[in-house]
């Protein structure tokens, strides 16, 4: 008759490779969004783009977004809803 090992199985660390790669990822994910926050002023001035203008475009482009999405026109009526 074989013998039936019933001991409990080996403990297994919290550490393992998921948790590793997943530690891994998040750090260069979060080294590559802060530098890419230290160093768009100073590329954006290097292009002679002024802060206001960036700004500008951004707001229209969200304002255009907001009025496809609500299948509006791109009126002034649209956009003073969102303002």
């Amino acid at each position: 008759m074989p013998e039936t090992d019933f001991s409990a199985p080996a403990k297994k660390g919290w550490l393992n490779r998921t948790i590793a790669v997943a530690g891994i990822t998040s750090t260069l994910g979060d080294f590559c969004y802060e530098t890419t926050t230290v160093i768009l002023p100073g590329f954006l001035a290097m292009l002679g783009i002024r802060a206001a203008a960036l700004g500008r475009l951004i707001e229209d482009i969200a304002d255009a977004v907001i009025c496809i999405i609500t299948q509006q026109p791109a009126t002034s009526a649209c956009l003073q809803e969102f303002d």
